[in-house]
């Protein structure tokens, strides 16, 4: 099947994504299904590749793509909205330095360098003014989904931006240009060399 949903409305593609997974596991057969729509390729498929010039990055399962890319294309294409990256250090015993922030992960193969750490927006949550180290900026934008509240972040250090997933009340009053502290869940948080290659970390 080439991008069979592509021209249905939203609420179709939702309905007719059940109706296709229905249909597969009735048949009992292989279905090859090609999408540029990643809810789709989560939501429907038992093994995934996700390809990108001609190539096939990775092939595995949608929740190991999700949870262990391979590297930072593949962790910037799947999940929505993107995965944030930050730059970071490391020490010759492979500790992790993003912001002034000493993370609790260690390298596997301990090696002084630059690399890139990965945290996706429902990682990362807003906390108050506490002893500990966390990052600091102003909210930019907001995106009121009802349920989840993405606010859009620019730190004060660096000026990156951010995106933080946030279901609580509290938040949905926040006003753009106030400043909010923010920390990651530190066992979620994936790195990768400045080539994008997937790290592996002692967690």
């Amino acid at each position: 099947m080439d991008e069979p949903l592509s021209n249905l409305d939203a609420a179709l593609r939702v309905h007719m994504r059940a109706e296709i997974s229905e249909l597969h596991r009735d048949l009992k057969t292989t279905f090859v299904y090609v999408t540029h729509d990643q809810a789709e390729a989560l939501t429907m498929s038992d093994r995934m590749a996700v390809m990108m010039d001609g190539e096939i990055l990775q092939l595995d399962t949608p929740n190991e793509i999700y949870k262990n890319p391979s590297n930072l294309r593949v962790a910037e294409f799947i999940g929505s909205p993107k995965i944030n990256v930050l730059p970071a250090e490391s020490d010759e015993k492979g500790n992790i330095t993003c912001k002034g922030i000493t993370i609790s992960q260690t390298l596997k193969n301990p090696n002084k360098c630059n690399l890139l750490l990965g945290i996706r927006p429902e990682h990362m949550e807003m906390v108050g003014n506490k002893k500990n180290k966390y990052l600091t900026g102003k909210i930019h934008h907001k995106e009121n989904l009802g349920s989840d509240l993405y606010l859009h972040v620019v730190l004060n250090e660096g000026e990156e931006k951010i995106i933080i997933r946030s279901d609580s009340t509290d938040a949905f009053d926040l006003k753009i240009g106030e400043e909010v502290n923010s920390e990651w869940k530190a066992e979620k948080i994936l790195a990768f060399d400045l080539d994008g290659k997937s790290l592996p970390l002692n967690k």
